[in-house]
């Protein structure tokens, strides 16, 4: 067993540290339950009953019991000391009759300490104690070893959540850039056609635009060409009406000239010639208004 190392007061608080304290204070040297009881009574003010039961659990160990344990009562730490019991002096009083003094003690530590005093191992053999102790360790092992077994399963299991959930983020992730590079390639394909449609809508603007254009020349050819005609047909007209002008002209100076030279001409000459002119005339001017008309 362990050796005791210290000589601390084995009690941290309460009662049983304060009378504890005052029993250290003795050093060594003999006391009795008397003196203790005074001290708890009268300096820590405690009643006459509680005095007793506390006094009686700090003073309860003893080195060796042949009734109950010698490690006391049970709210005692009488695995670490003990009261050691002293010699009592017989001596006699005035009718010669012995009398024994009052019971003096003196406190000891365990050296080396015992195991704690529990209720459970009360009225039980040593042998009986280490057996429910051994009992008890081997539960506590298989508990230990069920813990830890559940524990490696519990982490096993969450290894492999881990890594199904892994798994799954990972075909997510898989199947979100699938997504992805399908939807830029249909974009991809998308604008490629709105280009090759802006495209074709350009160069049916352009040939649209180039044949209104050549239309247009070809159209302004055409009414430049029918003007030139027009000119040309006037500028013939006009040519001819000087030439008609003309001939008419001189054939009046032939006629005055053949008249002058004729003293009387005859009335149906005059006629004759009145209609002719009138006839050349009349089928000149209809001649014109046809040409302009075509024109």
């Amino acid at each position: 067993m362990a050796q005791s190392k210290s000589r601390e007061n084995p009690y941290k608080r309460g009662n049983y540290k304060l009378i504890m304290e005052h029993v250290m204070g003795y050093k060594g040297k003999p006391f009795t339950k008397s003196q203790v009881m005074a001290h708890a009574m009268n300096e820590l003010g405690m009643h006459e009953a509680g005095a007793k039961a506390s006094v009686g659990v700090v003073m309860s160990p003893r080195k060796e019991s042949e009734r109950g344990d010698c490690r006391g009562n049970f709210s005692a730490q009488g695995h670490l000391y003990f009261m050691h019991k002293l010699n009592r002096k017989i001596s006699k009083d005035e009718e010669g009759n012995e009398v024994k003094e009052e019971q003096r003690y003196q406190l000891r530590w365990r050296n080396p300490v015992m195991k704690p005093f529990k209720r459970q191992n009360a009225g039980l053999t040593e042998e009986q104690i280490k057996e429910r102790e051994e009992a008890k360790a081997k539960r506590k092992e298989e508990r230990e070893a069920k813990a830890k077994a559940e524990a490696e399963a519990k982490a096993k299991r969450k290894e492999e959540r881990k890594a199904k959930r892994e798994a799954k983020e990972a075909e997510k992730a898989k199947k979100a850039e699938e997504r992805k590079a399908k939807k830029e390639k249909r974009e991809a394909e998308l604008e490629a056609k709105r280009e090759a449609v802006a495209k074709r809508k350009e160069e049916r603007k352009a040939k649209r635009e180039a044949k209104e254009k050549a239309e247009a020349e070809a159209k302004a050819k055409r009414k430049e060409e029918r003007e030139a005609k027009r000119q040309k047909r006037l500028e013939e007209q006009e040519k001819a009406k000087a030439e008609k002008k003309a001939a008419k002209e001189a054939a009046k100076a032939e006629a005055a000239k053949a008249e002058a030279a004729k003293s009387v001409p005859s009335e149906t000459e005059e006629v004759t010639e009145t209609q002719t002119e009138t006839q050349t005339e009349t089928q000149t001017e209809t001649q014109t208004e046809t040409q302009t008309q075509e024109a």
